[in-house]
């Protein structure tokens, strides 16, 4: 608003690729700038390997990306998006960051809450990669069921913003890192001191629990019933 020429004109040359003025020349140079990220990535932070089933994903016991051809998409863009996306998953290793979702059960990471936590994480860090990059981040149909439950879980724990907060900026830095070709070892003391940590970030507010305490009413005889249908169990609050 104060000086709306050199805005714009900033957003033809950094901003997303529909923005830029050369839309052929902006296209190239986020390429160029696609692959040397994965390749300073490869060399200075997890292995990278070619996948012949299509299919990208990150083998956490392994600790290797598995990547199909450019040629397997349809858009550039849907590759870079996967491609950095691994690359965030991967930086949450045990003996990186040691992310909490990046607990390993056979080969993968845990269904649980811990690991939705860690998809929202990996989505805001790869958001944020790919908009230096100037691609523009979209949710996979997977995170795209999750958002209520993260809405819920943001209200009921004022503490997750500040600990997703730390993750995604400690995922972005550890590329950066790689970028620069710096060698991000692979550290045990790392995972252990993250461990170590996370009793002193345990939420210690509960919107719902606060919420459920004053439906109970006394003078009206209502009550509150919270049942557990896979345990069978089921609590009751009265006033």
């Amino acid at each position: 608003m104060v000086d709306k020429t050199s805005y714009e004109k900033v957003v033809q040359d950094y901003g997303r690729l529909e923005d830029r003025a050369d839309v052929a020349a902006a296209s190239e140079e986020i390429r160029h700038r696609v692959e040397n990220l994965l390749a300073s990535a490869g060399q200075y932070m997890v292995e990278i390997r070619p996948d012949s089933s299509g299919v990208a994903h990150y083998d956490s016991t392994k600790d290797v990306i598995f990547l199909p051809k450019v040629s397997s998409y349809e858009h550039y863009e849907d590759y870079a998006r996967d491609a950095v996306s691994l690359l965030v998953y991967a930086t949450g290793h045990q003996q990186r960051l040691a992310r909490e979702g990046m607990s390993v059960k056979n080969g993968k990471t845990s269904p649980e809450d811990a690991d939705k936590q860690e998809r929202l994480v990996v989505e805001v860090a790869t958001a944020v990669k790919l908009q230096e990059l100037g691609i523009s981040a979209k949710l996979s149909l997977e995170s795209m069921k999750m958002t209520d439950y993260w809405s819920r879980e943001l209200r009921e724990n004022p503490c997750l913003v500040d600990i997703v907060e730390r993750d995604v900026n400690n995922a972005v830095d550890m590329l950066h890192k790689a970028e620069r070709g710096e060698k991000v070892e692979l550290n045990s003391q790392v995972a252990q001191k993250q461990i170590n940590a996370i009793p002193s970030i345990l939420p210690k507010h509960f919107y719902v629990a606060d919420e459920i305490k004053t439906l109970p009413n006394r003078n009206t005889k209502e009550f509150v019933i919270v049942k557990d249908p896979s345990s069978k169990i089921a609590d009751v609050v009265l006033p």
